[in-house]
């Protein structure tokens, strides 16, 4: 086989396993070390904190916190979002980061979490099993999805680095807000008991921590497929080209 074969080679396997550890970079490890902590309840207290008004983009926001909140727990599904698309951007919302799904208690810590399948829309987190006997076991109440509000540049970056299966803290207040041009209204859960529309935790996020980040066989492939993939290509591309007569 010749340089140009191999080389041809490389890059169709490399980017092969590309393509297949990208769409497995997010599963879960069976072996995934679990922190303790992940069993404590979250947080809630009354607060004192007045409310106060942020800028994002061209909008403003009249923020009202209900209570002191902190939570940690393993994040099993997110969406990032943005004021310019889908709903966000119709309802002018710029202040709302992001939805982290986040599990705590026994769900964390006792549950076969490789089992379930996990994922976000635009306001909500959903869960799905195959096993009967594992959606017994699973707490709703310990699972919850929180809109992650701030104007502060350096926490939105915090909560974009987030990824799933890392082992995060977040503090800050339970809020709703409002758009003070559009009149729009989020309010935000008070218990972790409840399920549906308006179910979920509304966050004004003072401070996100990544107290255990999560890795995998999958992303390190993805990383590894990625570097072969791009030195193969670049070299095919800039490599002599020998015309045959």
């Amino acid at each position: 086989m010749s340089v140009s074969q191999t080389n041809g080679l490389l890059i169709l396997l490399s980017f092969s396993i590309l393509v297949m550890s990208f769409w497995n970079r997010d599963r879960l490890r069976d072996d995934m070390a679990v922190e303790s902590y992940l069993t404590a309840e979250p947080v809630q207290v009354e607060t004192e904190r007045e409310e106060q008004t942020a800028s994002v983009g061209d909008y403003d926001y009249e923020i009202t916190p209900l209570y002191d909140y902190e939570i940690t727990g393993l994040v099993v599904s997110y969406r990032l979002h943005s004021g310019k698309h889908g709903v966000h951007r119709l309802t002018k919302d710029n202040l709302n980061v992001a939805d982290l799904c986040i599990v705590w208690g026994a769900n964390a810590t006792d549950l076969p979490l490789t089992e379930f399948k996990f994922w976000n829309r635009e306001f909500t987190c959903y869960v799905q099993t195959k096993s009967s006997a594992h959606w017994e076991s699973f707490n709703g109440h310990e699972l919850s999805n929180n809109h992650l509000i701030t104007n502060d540049p350096d926490v939105r970056d915090a909560i974009r680095d987030v990824r799933i299966g890392d082992q995060v803290t977040i503090r800050g207040w339970l809020a709703e807000y409002r758009n003070v041009q559009t009149g729009g209204l989020r309010g935000s859960s008070t218990v972790r008991t409840d399920t549906g529309n308006g179910a979920c935790e509304t966050i004004l996020v003072d401070d996100i921590t990544i107290v255990s980040s999560y890795t995998s066989n999958w992303r390190v492939m993805m990383y590894l497929s990625l570097l072969v993939f791009l030195a193969s290509l670049g070299w095919y591309l800039i490599k002599p080209v020998r015309v045959t007569e």
